[in-house]
C-alpha cells in the first residue's frame, strides 16, 4: 500500500501561523522497490533526472515514468547529465574508460556517439555537464600522445544541422612546478554557456587546483585556476621534479648509464620533501582539492570546491573570492542554487548524508537537508508499494538552479536495500511512485540470515567490504551460504541477467 505520512515535528503555533504561505514539499521514493538505478542528475527544469547503475535510467519527475535503456553487450553505460527535453549526456559502452562519449534522446533505442577531438582516444572521452538545452557539453578526453597532457577539456556545440563539434579547450601550460599538467577536467558549464569549472592535476599527479573559464562576447575562453592560496603552504620552490631526459643522457646498459639512473633516483628523493615543504601533496584523490560534477549553478554565479583542510568553498565567477560554507573536510560539495544555496554530502562508512546551507543564513553552517525541508515547508512523504523504509538517510544530492527540486539517492534503512532513489519537490505537487519498467521481469534474487536466494538463472556474485575492498567474486545459482565468503558487515552485488540488485547484510 502507498502510505502517505504527514510530518508533525514543527511546533504547532509555527505550524498555524505559517500554514498558508508555506509551499508543499513532497518526498518521494519512486524507484523504492527496486535498487538499480539511484538517480544521480537532474534537468535545470525540473522535469526529469538521470542515473545509471547497470542500466541507464530517464525518470519523468511529472509522470514516474521510468524508461530504462539496458543492452547486456555494453553494460556499464553512464548518466552524467540531462537537459531540459530528456537526453541524457554520458558515455555508452563496456564501463570506465570504455564507454566512449554519448547523447540517448528520449525515446531514441540507441545512443549517438559524440566527436573526438582530433589528437584523442574516443576511449577515456566523456562530458560530465550540459546546458540546459543540450547546446554546449563540457568534459575531457584522453590524449593519444598527440598532447602532453594525459587528459585535456573540451567542448562539444550543437550545431544546426543537429550535429555536435568539438574542441580542445584553452588551459594552463604549466603547472605549479612549471611543469606541463597530468590533467586539466571540466565538469560543469553555466545554461548561457559562458562558464565552465573543473579541476587541473599537476606533473606529480599529487596537487589539484580549481579552474574556471569565462567566454567575452566574441566567443573566446579564459581561464583562472583557484585554490592556490590551501595548496601552497610554503616559500621556496623547488622547481620542476627531475626527470629521466633532464639526467640521463648515457646509453643504456653502460656504467654511465646506471650512474646517472642512480643520480636521477637521488634527484627526485631530494626534490619530494622540499615539494612537500611547498605545497600541500596527498596520494589520495579524496584529500586534494575535490571538484565534482553538478558544482555550477545555472546562472554560472557559483562554483563550489571542497578541500581537506578548509571544507567546501562557494567560490564567486565574478571577482573569484569565495564564501567558506563549512570548515569541516569531512564534507564534499554536491550542488549550489542560482542565490548561492550550497547542498553538501558527508560520508561513513560509505553512506553520505545530505546537507544545505542557505546563502541567507550567510554561509555559517549546514542543516540536514530533510530538516531544512521539514522547517520550511509543509512536507509530506510519498512511497512507492512495498517499500517498507524511511527516507531519514537522504544522501549525495544535487538540485535544479531554483531549488525546488532535489535527486539524490539514500539509505532506506530497509533489510535487502542498499540504495534507493530519493526525489524532494517543493511546490510541484507528487511524483508518482513508480518501479523500474521492462528490466524486472524475473523473480528476484534475496538474502535472508546470510544466505543468497536466486530463483531464476545464474547469478555473478560480487562481495565487498564496507570500504570498498572486493572480497569475493564468483557465479551462483539456487541458494548460497555467503558467510564461507565473507563476515561482517558487508556488499553484496548480485546481477542475474539484465538485473543488478545490491544489499547490504551482516555476515
Amino acid at each position: 500500500m502507498k502510505k502517505t505520512v504527514l510530518f508533525v515535528s514543527l511546533a504547532l503555533a509555527a505550524m498555524t501561523a505559517n500554514a498558508q504561505t508555506k509551499e508543499i514539499a513532497t518526498v518521494s521514493t519512486p524507484t523504492s522497490e527496486y535498487v538499480m538505478e539511484p538517480m544521480f542528475c537532474v534537468s535545470a527544469n525540473g522535469n526529469y533526472a538521470a542515473g545509471d547503475q547497470g542500466a541507464v535510467t530517464l525518470l519523468d519527475l511529472n509522470t514516474g515514468e521510468a524508461s530504462v535503456f539496458y543492452e547486456e553487450e555494453n553494460d556499464g553505460s553512464f548518466a552524467k547529465a540531462v537537459t531540459n527535453d530528456g537526453t541524457i549526456i554520458g558515455q555508452y559502452g563496456n564501463g570506465g574508460m570504455d564507454s566512449p562519449a554519448a547523447i540517448l534522446k528520449k525515446g531514441a533505442k540507441q545512443w549517438e556517439y559524440l566527436p573526438v577531438p582530433e589528437g584523442c582516444n574516443a576511449t577515456g572521452t566523456a562530458p560530465q555537464g550540459a546546458t540546459a538545452d543540450g547546446k554546449y557539453l563540457v568534459g575531457y578526453a584522453a590524449s593519444d600522445g598527440t598532447y602532453p597532457e594525459t587528459y585535456v577539456p573540451v567542448i562539444w556545440t550543437l550545431q544546426d544541422d543537429g550535429k555536435y563539434t568539438v574542441e580542445v579547450m584553452p588551459r594552463p601550460e604549466k603547472d605549479i612546478w612549471g611543469s606541463v599538467p597530468q590533467f586539466t577536467m571540466l565538469f560543469g558549464i553555466s545554461n548561457d554557456g559562458n562558464t565552465a569549472y573543473g579541476r587541473v592535476v599537476d606533473y606529480t599527479g599529487f596537487a589539484t587546483l580549481g579552474i574556471i573559464y569565462k567566454k567575452d562576447a566574441e566567443g573566446n575562453w579564459s581561464f583562472k585556476t583557484v585554490g592556490e592560496d590551501w595548496l601552497i603552504i610554503g616559500t621556496e620552490n623547488p622547481g620542476p621534479q627531475p626527470t629521466f631526459e633532464s639526467i640521463v643522457t648515457a646509453e643504456e646498459g653502460t656504467e654511465e648509464y646506471r650512474d646517472q639512473i642512480k643520480q636521477l633516483d637521488q634527484a627526485i628523493m631530494d626534490w619530494w620533501p622540499k615539494a612537500e615543504a611547498y605545497a600541500h601533496l596527498s596520494s589520495a584523490p579524496t584529500n586534494q582539492i575535490r571538484v565534482n560534477a553538478n558544482c555550477i549553478s545555472g546562472n554560472g554565479k557559483y562554483v563550489v570546491l571542497a578541500t581537506p583542510s578548509d571544507g567546501v568553498r562557494r567560490y564567486n565567477t565574478e571577482d573569484f573570492t569565495f564564501d567558506l560554507v563549512q570548515g569541516s573536510g569531512s564534507y564534499m560539495g554536491s550542488s549550489v542554487t542560482d542565490n548561492g544555496d550550497v547542498l553538501l554530502a558527508s560520508g561513513f562508512n560509505g553512506m553520505y548524508s545530505a546537507y544545505i546551507c542557505p546563502a541567507s543564513e550567510n554561509m555559517d553552517g549546514t542543516t540536514p537537508l530533510l530538516d531544512w525541508v521539514q522547517a520550511n515547508y509543509d512536507t509530506t512523504i510519498e512511497t512507492g508499494e512495498k517499500f517498507t523504509g524511511g527516507t531519514e538517510g537522504l544522501g549525495v544530492t544535487c538540485c535544479t538552479p531554483d531549488g525546488k527540486t532535489f535527486v539524490g539517492f539514500n539509505n532506506p534503512q530497509q533489510q535487502g536495500m542498499w540504495s534507493v532513489s530519493t526525489i524532494v519537490r517543493i511546490g510541484k505537487g507528487p511524483l508518482v511512485p513508480t518501479s523500474i519498467q521492462d528490466v524486472m521481469t524475473m523473480q528476484q534474487p534475496e538474502i535472508e540470515n546470510g544466505t543468497l536466494n536466486i530463483p531464476e538463472g545464474v547469478g555473478e556474485v560480487s562481495i565487498y567490504g564496507t570500504d570498498g575492498t572486493q572480497v569475493a567474486a564468483f557465479t551462483a545459482e539456487g541458494s548460497v551460504d555467503l558467510s564461507s565468503y565473507a563476515s561482517g558487515m558487508s556488499i553484496v552485488k548480485v546481477k542475474v541477467g539484465k538485473l543488478t540488485k545490491t544489499f547490504k547484510v551482516n555476515l
